[in-house]
């Protein structure tokens, strides 16, 4: 831990339960701080998140020294960022993780009652309900996290609303999601976002006061929306989510790939759409192009992809659908053209002024002319540039 500075210590210490540590250098805080996880992984281990806690599990299993390759997550857990974790950086397209032999003697006794605990204690139906809360919205006022947290749980605290206050303030996952801002005050931002700023500007440039309080979703709904870390779904139970599953499924998804896959779905449709954010909307599709048969079934997959979006909890919308706010919808284009599921190069022309050209021996033609801003011929309702184009660049 030495590599870290004084200031993510002291977050550090505070993270894992052990406040009452008191150490006057840097150096003696890394003793201290080592001593702790060491000696009491019981009382640390019952303060990690959910996600952390499985994870370990996982790795538990798998056994010392030995690796893991997992989904690639939007945000990494805390034991990785502490380095408790040992995960190889230099994989691109997928996560790989590993436990020493000393974390691994330390946890392995201790993680099932962890995660047992954590399931009895109520504590891991909180974590979830606070991640569905800042899933659904993206960002929102601290003051409006804590009442709608609130509103499902004042029976379990009634008639002390500010234990409650001290509990919900006291949860790592919200010390982790917990700003401050000069303009926009104290606020909550899901981990999935990477930009809680821009949420904020985008609401009052794109919405304004058209949509001025947060929709309210059921404790149920919220909770749902949480669970799952880090690959979180919504709305899997509507019949726009159960057809993109089945949909998904018959492309090849499953296991952990399709709840990434469900994600993604989820987060892109966060954004303003153009072509570069409904490119990467579809591509769950497109990644899987060659093996659908006709242009017909490419389109009706694509459509439910759209549909699926606009009936998901949008950031900029405040929790509302963009079908129910009729605004920031995912709108394909109509074009039908020839069906193309495996990319081929046009053939070959001269282009005019490359007939006498130098170049003519290196280069003796050209490809016939797109504009890059044209929809694709292939028909997938992008432009050139996002689809076919790119892969002449």
């Amino acid at each position: 831990m030495g590599a870290f500075k004084r200031a993510d210590l002291e977050d550090i210490k505070s993270f894992f339960g052990a406040k009452d540590l008191r150490c006057r250098t840097k150096a003696e805080l890394v003793d201290n701080l080592s001593a702790f996880i060491v000696d009491n992984p019981r009382r640390w281990m019952g303060r990690m998140l959910e996600r952390d806690l499985r994870l370990l599990k996982k790795l538990v299993d798998n056994g010392p020294e030995k690796w893991m390759y997992l989904e690639l997550a939007d945000y990494p857990t805390v034991l990785e960022t502490v380095n408790l974790i040992t995960v190889d950086m230099e994989e691109m397209n997928f996560h790989k993780l590993k436990l020493s032999r000393e974390v691994y003697d330390i946890v392995a006794p201790h993680v099932d009652n962890a995660i047992l605990e954590g399931e009895k204690s109520g504590r891991f139906e909180l974590e979830q309900v606070a991640l569905g809360i800042m899933n659904i919205y993206g960002v929102l006022p601290y003051l409006d996290f804590v009442e709608l947290m609130w509103n499902h749980f004042s029976e379990m605290y009634k008639p002390d609303h500010n234990e409650f206050i001290e509990t919900v303030a006291s949860m790592p996952i919200v010390g982790l999601c917990l700003y401050d801002d000069e303009k926009y005050g104290r606020y909550m931002a899901s981990p999935c976002v990477a930009e809680p700023l821009d949420i904020f500007k985008d609401r009052e440039d794109i919405v304004g006061d058209s949509i001025p309080e947060f929709k309210k979703y059921s404790l149920q709904e919220e909770r749902a929306a949480g669970m799952g870390a880090p690959f979180f779904s919504f709305g899997l139970d509507m019949p726009q989510g159960r057809s993109v599953v089945e949909m998904l499924r018959e492309l090849g998804y499953e296991g952990d790939a399709l709840n990434r896959e469900i994600h993604d779905i989820w987060m892109n449709s966060q954004s303003v759409m153009n072509d570069e954010s409904t490119e990467a909307l579809l591509d769950c599709v497109n990644r899987r192009k060659d093996s659908i048969a006709d242009f017909e079934t490419y389109r009706l997959y694509m459509q439910k992809v759209a549909d699926y979006s606009n009936s998901l909890p949008k950031w900029l919308l405040k929790g509302r659908t963009p079908n129910e706010a009729n605004l920031l919808k995912v709108v394909l284009r109509s074009e039908e053209k020839e069906w193309a599921p495996e990319f081929k190069l046009p053939e070959p022309t001269v282009s005019e002024g490359f007939n006498n050209s130098d170049l003519q021996s290196l280069l003796p033609f050209a490809f016939p002319h797109v504009a890059m801003e044209d929809p694709c011929p292939c028909g997938s309702g992008l432009s050139y540039r996002f689809c076919h184009g790119k892969h002449l660049s």
